[in-house]
Formats: C-alpha cells, structure tokens, sequence
C-alpha cells in the first residue's frame, strides 16, 4: 500500500474519534516524497485531545504498514500533541490541538480558518 493511501485511510480513522472536528495536511500534497527529506504534517483540531490509548488504538490498524510509531513526539505548544508514523521511510505526524488552543496559535489558524470557511469538518 503506499505511502499516500495509507494516510489518507490514517486520516479517515483519526477523523472517526469523536472529539476530531477537523483534520489539514500542511505543504505541497504534490510532491515527490522522499524517504528522510520530506514527511507529512496532519493538523487534528479537537474539542479534547484523544488519549494516547485512543492514539494507539487508532495507529493499531496500520501496524503492518509503519516501521515505527513514536508516541507524544511533542505534547502540547506549538506542535501540538504530536506523534510520528513512519511509512515507507516517511514521516507522518498527526498533531493533536483543542479548539481553545488554536486560538493561541496565529499561524496555525489560517489552516484551520480555511478548513471551516470550505465547510470541511468530519
């Protein structure tokens, strides 16, 4: 399964928590991936953070499909609560925000400003 696939069905399965409300892919979804030079951010906005139990579980699915799976990368900040898949050599890190967070992030609202004014939520 590619790289591409599996994180669009990584996506589907983080969207199916009930505290996601929406889900952004940050960069150039056209590029080539190159394995430790190029990675894949996911954005996940949240009423609450999914616990990492939740996380795992999740993760679980494509056991088969990652190399390795680095739980709490980051948590919270910036980044998020972060957590890092590796697929085919690359880099896919779905990062965890509440909605009161985002409000304290400036660049990241503009991700999810665009999400909720095309109407995508989950």
């Amino acid at each position: 399964m590619s790289v591409l696939l599996t994180k669009d069905k990584l996506v589907y399965e983080i969207s199916k928590c009930r505290d996601a409300k929406g889900v952004a892919q940050t960069g150039d979804i056209n590029v080539k991936l190159v394995p430790g030079r190029n990675d894949i951010d996911l954005f996940i906005l949240c009423t609450n953070i999914p616990s990492q139990k939740e996380r795992e579980r999740i993760y679980s699915i494509f056991v088969k499909q990652y190399s390795e799976c680095t739980m709490n990368v980051c948590n919270g900040g910036k980044w998020g609560c972060g957590d890092i898949l590796v697929i085919e050599g690359i880099e896919i890190m779905p990062m965890y925000f509440t909605i009161e967070e985002m409000k304290t992030y400036e660049e990241i609202n503009l991700v999810f400003l665009f999400i909720m004014t095309m109407n995508w939520t989950l």
